[in-house]
């Protein structure tokens, strides 16, 4: 598929037979967005029914990207509808951890600059992560916020680090061992490092080539002392077992495991296509 200069590719296409386009008033709509991607799935009754997953080429600020989000979620004729619930993640750096009982809501603008460039136009949003008492607050740039708001109107809007870390952690909680996870994302990947049911380390990147993934993951474990031969790595987003980048991953690092998907949900028999862990932060909106 291609919309002016900018290519979009279908990457994964689940869809089960009783899936009804029709009954958006009883369903639940997920969306991943990001620069260099759009993911979104379904879900009716607690089943996850549907599951589509795109990646964009020459996307190169966030006008361009709500441009061609709109166009795919209107040639997909899931933009528009009045869903029963619909949540969407917003996928890139601009974001910063701030304790909860730190946080101040008038300061955190403030708080954001300090870790990352952002749009002036656009909207500051803060979110409580319960599970690290922390708040998570990011951007959601100007061209973006007007675009989910004429195809979505009041809908809620999460940055994908607070999935990742809420749903981790209820993983992990009563584990008395150090967990590296490294959740790898379209043009970016996330590390966190959960250990005594505290986070200690959570950090997004991007990359062009696996190398750059082996390079910061191995950085990583120097600068937290963690030993790359013992240290426990879960696995989850766009990776797999076949890819060459689990290849180079093998040869570094012993202790390497998927994610799995998210139990406290059904799956139409179509999910079986996909492995588990590749839209573990999708699944969990």
């Amino acid at each position: 598929m291609e919309t002016g200069n900018n290519k979009i590719k279908l990457n994964h296409q689940l869809v089960d037979e009783a899936f009804d386009p029709k009954s958006a008033s009883s369903q639940h709509l997920s969306i991943q967005l990001g620069l260099d991607g759009l993911s979104f799935c379904i879900r009716a009754n607690n089943k996850f029914q549907l599951l589509k997953s795109y990646s964009f080429s020459r996307i190169f600020n966030w006008q361009q990207l709500s441009d061609e989000a709109e166009s795919l979620l209107k040639i997909e004729e899931i933009a528009e509808k009045k869903y029963q619930a619909v949540h969407i993640s917003i996928v890139h750096q601009i974001f910063s951890l701030i304790p909860a009982p730190l946080f101040d809501p008038l300061n955190q603008k403030d708080y954001l600059k300090l870790n990352a460039e952002f749009d002036q136009k656009s909207q500051i949003i803060n979110e409580l992560i319960r599970a690290i008492d922390a708040r998570n607050i990011f951007a959601l740039p100007g061209a973006l916020e007007k675009m989910l708001n004429r195809n979505f109107g009041a809908c809620k809007i999460s940055h994908h680090t607070s999935i990742l870390l809420e749903s981790v952690f209820s993983l992990y909680k009563n584990s008395n061992e150090p967990q590296l996870i490294v959740n790898v994302n379209q043009g970016s990947f996330d590390i966190l490092l959960i250990a005594e049911n505290k986070l200690h380390f959570c950090n997004s990147f991007k990359y062009h080539a696996d190398e750059d993934i082996a390079y910061y993951l191995l950085f990583t474990c120097e600068q937290l002392k963690l030993n790359p031969e013992n240290i426990n790595i879960t696995l989850a987003g766009q990776i797999e077992k076949t890819s060459t980048l689990f290849e180079l991953l093998s040869k570094y690092l012993r202790n390497l495991k998927f994610i799995k998907r998210p139990a406290n949900y059904d799956y139409s028999y179509k999910f079986n296509e996909a492995q588990g862990h590749l839209f573990y932060g999708l699944l969990n909106l």
